[in-house]
């Protein structure tokens, strides 16, 4: 007879030559659900939205995991499956870090332990008026695979394609001053880290500087 394993007594019947004995037994799953790794937090450039992606618990019973957020961390979303590691959060608040953190859920409902804090990367420009000084900064990105390697800012002037502007290590500065040319009127920006192994990137936000609108004289 087929049972669950979430928490269900057996009872069944000894029969001797002589007498017949009964007996019963409470079945549990003890086992400690396996926890989600992560794989990245990352910006989606086309619907600028940011998506989560993680691997899978090894348990072959996990029916979800649950997306969590903030300090302390809240469950705000279910994703169902044990392979639907991809999500996007709703909102367009990119501007914003966000902290996350993942738990897996199996079949009777017990969740594993958090996954570790991933952040968002937010990238902010400034630049002062008439100048072709542009200084970036951004936020550091925690709990990559392998760490973060590097940062790279990558920028695209006058809808040209993007270029690899310069590349950082890791544990230097978040913050780099840069010159644009003379004729840019449109800058558009964003930072990639980079794993030390170099199989996982993670995205900021785009920014976009229109030199033209910022320089407007006004009456």
């Amino acid at each position: 007879q087929s049972r669950t394993l979430c928490g269900d007594t057996v009872r069944y019947t000894v029969c001797g030559a002589s007498d017949t004995g009964f007996a019963a037994v409470y079945v549990s799953d003890n086992e400690p659900t396996s926890p989600a790794q992560w794989g990245v937090v990352t910006m989606d450039h086309t619907t600028h939205q940011i998506v989560l992606q993680w691997q899978p618990s090894n348990d072959t019973d996990i029916k979800g995991y649950l997306v969590c957020e903030g300090t302390p961390s809240m469950a705000i979303d279910t994703v169902f499956g044990r392979f639907n590691t991809l999500y996007a959060y709703p909102t367009e608040d990119s501007i914003r870090v966000h902290q996350f953190r993942i738990c897996a859920f199996d079949s009777c409902r017990q969740a594993s332990a958090l996954t570790e804090q991933c952040n968002n990367i937010v990238l902010l420009l400034e630049n002062e008026l008439c100048s072709q000084t542009i200084t970036a900064t951004w936020n550091r990105y925690f709990n990559m695979p392998s760490g973060v390697g590097s940062y790279e800012i990558w920028t695209s002037e006058n809808n040209e394609p993007y270029q690899r502007r310069n590349v950082l290590p890791a544990d230097g500065s978040t913050t780099l001053s840069f010159n644009v040319a003379v004729g840019c009127t449109v800058l558009r920006a964003y930072i990639r880290a980079v794993s030390t192994d170099g199989s996982q990137t993670a995205l900021s936000n785009l920014v976009t500087i229109d030199f033209e609108a910022a320089e407007r004289p006004q009456y």
